[in-house]
């Protein structure tokens, strides 16, 4: 029966025709507390009906609906018990539709479970990763506000890493929820799969009897009755009814917790999402203190080597190389007989370019000469090259521009890198 509001007046169908109760909407529901006078009215009630002006349209298939609000009426929920009934007697399609239904939501689950299981592991994989890259980073050379804000950013790729492998054990525990609510499902419904095994047999075998004994109807009536009567007694009517109901139960079950497993699922990604951009803002802030010039400004202080320039190289004259050998030696003092040499040269060459002051030469060399520290030792590669070991007080002679130095030590000489040294 469906009913309706034709105007002021109840409408109600009943046998293909449209019946209208005289008694206004208004005053019945006042009568009745305020709930749907129709909802309650019995067999008898619905007799007393008169028929209305909407038949027409009852009787064409139309839904009957509230005239007043014309809101239309909320569908009602469908049963497994009233939907899976088939024509022929000993078919069972509806049940193994049903039955089928519950199979494909088991694949269902496993198929979350696989996702679950393969989301966990990437997470997991993931988060190993970046406590991995976060361990490997490095950054050592870097000083000041740069490195706190490197070493930040170490520490937050970290803790995501580490967040994402909670999260990969999160999901692990969901999984294991879902297998046991999987393997319960099961359970039950193998004792239901057995019970209506039993119940088809039962019924297909009587069937078969009752078709025996309706053939022989004439000579038999009697075992004819008693076969109907054994067939209604045992009929699977009640228990296929009662499997119906309880296979629905499982159905509502199981999209219910899969709904709420995919919910929790994109929750715990959502709350992650917020979680990252929590801990990537830490190494945000750390950035925004990161100074440059101050950065700059503190290694320069830090590793300058020095703010005066190198001392120009000392002109010294082609025929005097005999006579002054280790010219700019410190261990090489200049002496009268040396000054005597150079003034006699032109007696003994017509050609002299130029006459050189070997003392005051010698004296430049020593006021740009300086002490320096040997800080890491260091192995000659090559010939010109000198061995030093840290702690070596050596004499440096020229600083070149390509970082090598030349130095002496204990009257030998020979290049050291500059960046091993340091002054006293």
């Amino acid at each position: 029966m469906s009913g309706g509001q034709c105007g002021e007046h109840l409408v109600s169908v009943k046998g293909g025709r449209c019946w209208e109760d005289p008694v206004p909407v208004k005053r019945r529901r006042l009568e009745t507390g305020g709930r749907r006078p129709w909802a309650s009215r019995g067999r008898d009630q619905e007799e007393l009906l008169t028929p209305g002006p909407c038949s027409d349209l009852l009787e064409a298939g139309v839904l009957a609906f509230d005239t007043t609000d014309r809101r239309p009426r909320m569908m009602a929920q469908l049963q497994f018990r009233d939907a899976f009934w088939c024509r022929d007697f000993t078919a069972h399609t509806g049940y193994e539709v049903l039955l089928q239904r519950l199979l494909d939501g088991r694949k269902m689950c496993k198929d979350v479970e696989e996702l679950l299981r393969q989301r966990a592991q990437a997470e997991e994989r993931y988060g190993k990763e970046l406590v991995q890259i976060a361990r490997k980073a490095g950054g050592q050379t870097e000083i000041n506000s740069l490195r706190t804000s490197f070493d930040s950013l170490k520490q937050q790729t970290e803790n995501v890493g580490s967040a994402h492998i909670q999260l990969a054990l999160a999901l692990r525990e969901e999984l294991r929820s879902l297998e046991e609510f999987r393997e319960r499902q099961k359970e039950q419904r193998k004792k239901y799969e057995a019970v209506m095994d039993r119940v088809q047999k039962s019924k297909l075998s009587l069937y078969k009897k009752t078709m025996e004994s309706k053939k022989a109807y004439d000579q038999k009536c009697r075992d004819a009755d008693d076969a109907e009567q054994a067939f209604e007694r045992v009929s699977a009517n009640g228990h296929q009814k009662q499997v119906e109901k309880a296979f629905q139960l499982q159905e509502f079950d199981r999209l219910t917790i899969l709904r709420n497993a995919l919910w929790v699922h994109c929750n715990q990604l959502s709350m992650q999402c917020v979680k990252d951009d929590e801990l990537y803002e830490e190494v945000r802030l750390t950035l925004e203190g990161c100074d440059v010039d101050s950065d700059i400004n503190g290694f320069i202080q830090a590793k300058s080597t020095g703010r005066e320039p190198p001392a120009p190289v000392p002109y010294q004259n082609y025929y005097d190389r005999e006579v002054t050998p280790l010219i700019g030696s410190p261990s090489v003092q200049p002496s009268c007989a040396s000054t005597e040499t150079l003034t006699s040269t032109p007696e003994r060459n017509e050609l002299v370019y130029a006459a050189i002051d070997v003392q005051a030469t010698q004296g430049n060399l020593d006021a740009s000469a300086q002490d320096y520290r040997a800080l890491y030792d260091y192995t000659a590669q090559n010939p010109d090259e000198l061995d030093i070991s840290a702690g070596d007080i050596l004499v440096v002679i020229l600083e070149g521009e390509d970082g090598w130095w030349t130095v002496e030590r204990n009257g030998q000489r020979g290049f050291v890198p500059g960046s091993y040294l340091e002054k006293l």
